[in-house]
């Protein structure tokens, strides 16, 4: 069973990334936990054994942005934690990045774009929005 948290302060947007969650290719069943602010994530930590990702909105009430989620990598030491924000910011995606997160995709992604992310980030990679991060420049000789 693979067993995942998510994060996330508006019901709408936590019920279609569990929905979301759970096409993953997992071994056995997925399993989704729901918290709606930093506290009640915290909580998942003690309360439910074996989360393998966790996956959080860095705005969600009491996360305090870049800090809580450096917090949350350390609450879930050895645990892939996933970022879907709100916002488009570079530097929020580079600090939390520098924090330890796994992967970083914004809310402006497709359902499909965000599977496949997820995806990556389970099967124990990382990943970054090319959006936020877009890939360096290439120049060749003569150009």
């Amino acid at each position: 069973m693979t067993r995942v948290a998510i994060a996330m302060d508006h019901p709408i947007v936590r019920d279609l990334v569990a929905d979301t969650v759970r096409t993953l290719s997992c071994p056995g069943p997925v399993d989704v936990d729901v918290a709606e602010s930093y506290a009640e994530l915290r909580s998942l930590r003690h309360t439910r054994a074996g989360v393998d990702l966790v996956i959080v909105d860095p705005d969600i009430p009491g996360a305090d942005g870049v800090r809580g989620i450096a917090a949350t990598v350390k609450v879930f030491a050895g645990i892939r934690v996933f970022i879907l924000s709100g916002v488009n910011d570079p530097a929020l995606a580079r600090d939390c990045i520098a924090a330890g997160v796994a992967g970083f995709v914004t809310k402006r992604v497709s359902k499909v774009s965000l599977r496949n992310a997820l995806q990556v980030v389970i099967d124990g990679e990382k990943y970054v929005d090319s959006i936020v991060l877009p890939a360096p420049e290439v120049h060749s000789r003569g150009s």
